[in-house]
């Protein structure tokens, strides 16, 4: 992991360089078997929503819900569901809702 995924944005020279602009990246490795690496920026504080729904549209784990202060984000999913069940293969989509706009990216998990 390089320092542009930490939160709060990379460091360099006592100056923080922050996002410009709010994007969620293609996930990665995909297709996934064991873990799925998941980066994100904000540009400013604001409320953020991250989750991940089956092809069918259910919702099958919320992987972050809350305010966030701006800068590079970087999380892993071990593809369990919310009730720690084991996800099977197939296509999921990944969301982010933040600042009235909604990024969706396309994944597959495979057995």
């Amino acid at each position: 992991m390089s320092d542009d995924n930490l939160p709060g944005g990379q460091q360099s020279a006592g100056k923080v360089n922050l996002p410009k602009t709010l994007s969620l990246a293609q996930p990665f490795p995909n297709p996934a078997r064991t873990r799925l690496n998941i980066a994100y920026a904000l540009p400013r504080e604001t409320r953020v929503v991250l989750k991940l729904y089956d092809v069918a549209g259910k919702l099958v784990k919320t992987l972050a819900n809350g305010e966030q202060k701006p800068g590079y984000y970087s999380l892993t999913w071990n593809r369990q569901d919310a009730k720690g069940r084991s996800c099977a293969g197939g296509v999921y989509l990944c969301t982010l809702t933040a600042e009235n706009q909604r990024f969706c990216r396309k994944v597959i998990l495979t057995d």
